[in-house]
């Protein structure tokens, strides 16, 4: 079974590096520029990670995570985000990401952490 993975960003430069991460390395992927597309893409299919900003129109990333607490098989959560003030990755970790990166974003950093929830 492929390893697919979901990217949630609404911001059209990102979407477009994380696309370029997912293609260049053979990672299949859908993608939401909105909580709320993001939300009934979760429902319908099974993800292995999640590249989740946080802040999104419709339900933001913390909304997200929270709603994702209720599935059966959770997808694991890799949070990219702006936010980078004191207790905004604690917070966020404790939502229910797995790993948090800070925006900008380290490429080499991300592509290290999405191979790590793949294997």
């Amino acid at each position: 079974m492929s390893k697919k993975i979901l990217i949630v960003d609404d911001d059209p430069i990102n979407l477009k590096l994380f696309k370029i991460i997912a293609e260049k390395n053979n990672i299949e992927y859908d993608y939401a520029t909105d909580g709320l597309v993001a939300k009934e893409l979760i429902i319908k299919n099974n993800y292995s990670l999640i590249l989740l900003d946080i802040a999104l129109p419709g339900l933001n990333g913390i909304e997200l995570l929270d709603f994702m607490k209720t599935l059966e098989n959770r997808p694991k959560v890799i949070a990219i985000t702006a936010y980078a003030m004191d207790g905004d990755e604690e917070k966020i970790l404790a939502a229910g990401a797995c790993e948090y990166i800070p925006k900008p974003i380290n490429v080499e950093e991300l592509v290290k952490k999405i191979n790590k929830y793949l294997k």
